[in-house]
């Protein structure tokens, strides 16, 4: 089955399309970035002992505040993921209290 071609009056040669493209991809290497960066805030740790090993996670939280404290708390202070444990799904929300103790 073919999917019927969608027409477009976008004229991908004209400066106001060449300004946008640059900017979307300014973007997602910012946002490339800021991920990066805010996997950097949070212990390893106290995700492993949470999720069965080799199980796939999904971070949800890592940009959450990044442009608020001056940048100096990633996440929020927070870890949020979904992941497997146990043959379950587990949503987590680990608090900066906790990530500091090593949970």
């Amino acid at each position: 089955m073919n999917a019927p071609t969608l027409n477009t009056i976008l004229d991908r040669e004209s400066s106001e399309a060449k300004a946008r493209f640059i900017r979307n991809q300014a973007l997602a290497t910012e946002l490339r970035a800021r991920v990066a960066e805010a996997a950097l805030g949070g212990n390893e740790k106290s995700r492993e002992r949470l999720l069965d090993a080799g199980s796939p996670v999904l971070e949800i939280g890592q940009l959450a505040a990044c442009d608020l404290y001056g940048g100096e708390v990633p996440g929020a202070g927070m870890i949020a993921n979904i992941g497997a444990g146990t043959n379950e799904i587990r949503r987590m929300l680990i608090g900066r209290e906790l990530i500091g103790a090593g949970a």
